[in-house]
């Protein structure tokens, strides 16, 4: 599934409702991995992301108490999980960030920044 085509020529209002839905279908973070150290930094919400490398390839676990963020997780996830490190680490994330959340806040925006900064941070080392 190509989560970023939910997004086509949609107005802000359909792109927050798209990711409210995608936000209540965020699969749930196991407890154990809702440590500090997995806790995002610079988000307004509560954010926690486990980054791990499974044969090669990117898996995402995310939480957060917002739903909106919780979408934007899933969103992150889907385009992240499957790729290997080095492919992970040259996505755009500014082209993402344009496509699915045009009306997004200033503080929701640089939430996601933190996010997307906290994923490639933690992806540095396997990718070399």
């Amino acid at each position: 599934m190509n989560v970023l085509a939910d997004f086509a020529d949609l107005d802000s209002d359909e792109q927050f409702e798209v990711l409210a839905e995608l936000g209540f279908n965020l699969p749930d973070m196991p407890p154990e991995l809702r440590t500090d150290s997995n806790r995002v930094h610079g988000c307004q919400s509560a954010v926690w992301i486990a980054v791990s490398v499974c044969d090669g390839r990117v898996r995402i676990e995310a939480a957060s108490d917002s739903v909106i963020v919780r979408g934007l997780l899933y969103v992150l996830a889907d385009i992240y999980g499957g790729l290997t490190p080095g492919e992970a680490l040259r996505v755009d994330t500014t082209a993402i960030l344009a496509q699915i959340a045009d009306g997004l806040s200033g503080n929701r925006t640089a939430g996601y920044q933190a996010i997307v900064a906290t994923i490639k941070h933690r992806l540095i080392g396997w990718a070399a």
